[in-house]
């Protein structure tokens, strides 16, 4: 009936925690697919698995491969 697929995640959302944020994304399935092709070529050309930002943005001494050993120049967006 419907084409469309809808992701959402939060954060933030824990007793301890004073900001909440939530994002969601909705696309059609033709659209999804594309996403998914893209993403698994990045995700095997840069060497992770799967993607946390909490990870991604954590300090190098925290440990979190691969993003841990990137420097800020390698992080910056490519358009």
């Amino acid at each position: 009936m419907f084409e469309l697929e809808l992701y959402f995640d939060d954060s933030g959302t824990d007793a301890g925690t004073p900001v909440a944020v939530a994002a969601c994304y909705v696309a059609t399935n033709s659209q999804w697919d594309e996403f998914v092709r893209n993403w698994d070529e990045v995700r095997k050309q840069e060497g992770f698995e799967m993607f946390h930002m909490a990870e991604f943005v954590a300090k190098p001494e925290m440990g979190h491969e691969p993003f841990c050993r990137w420097d800020n120049n390698k992080k910056k967006p490519r358009l």
